[in-house]
């Protein structure tokens, strides 16, 4: 593989490759925040990470963790609790609470979701002041505001359209 290929790492999508993640942001508390990504194989996940520059603090009540869903908006798998990892800086990963199966070439959302009252601060590749736009019906960074916990679905396009793509990984 090319240093490109989440593959290396025994991931088997990412939201943007590793060498490019180079910036952070940290979403605030009750933020759903969800970045589009594309497996190259047909796998069964078992983990959603990130990569975490800044630990959070403070962490309030609700969800602090990961989930994964369908181009559609529905909710395929979430991680447990990642409370402690995301307090501490360095790649965090959070177990599905059931596996996934996922299919190649096809799109999925990598969401994450924090509570914390000092929000954890995650790598990204660009600092864009513009939202991404709709291209051909594919949103590439939704993000819906208010949330205690993963909605069952979601319409992506409806949400909010975000400007930076965090880095966010599925691994086997």
């Amino acid at each position: 593989g090319t240093p490109a290929d989440p593959a290396l790492f025994g991931l088997a999508a990412w939201t943007l490759p590793l060498y490019s993640a180079s910036l952070t942001y940290g979403p605030g508390a009750q933020t759903f925040y969800g970045v589009l990504a594309r497996s190259s194989q047909s796998v069964t996940i078992t983990t959603l990470g990130t990569w975490v520059t800044t630990g959070g603090s403070g962490p309030g009540a609700g969800i602090n963790g990961m989930a994964i869903y369908d181009e559609s908006g529905t909710l395929l798998g979430q991680s447990g609790d990642m409370t402690t990892g995301l307090q501490s800086a360095g790649y965090t990963e959070g177990t599905l609470s059931s596996s996934v199966n996922i299919t190649a070439d096809t799109n999925y959302y990598i969401c994450y979701l924090c509570n914390f009252s000092t929000a954890p601060i995650l790598a990204t590749n660009g600092s864009s002041a513009s939202p991404y736009p709709n291209i051909r019906g594919h949103i590439a960074v939704p993000v819906l505001f208010g949330q205690t916990s993963f909605p069952g679905a979601f319409t992506p396009g409806s949400a909010t359209a975000g400007s930076l793509p965090l880095f966010f990984t599925a691994g086997e």
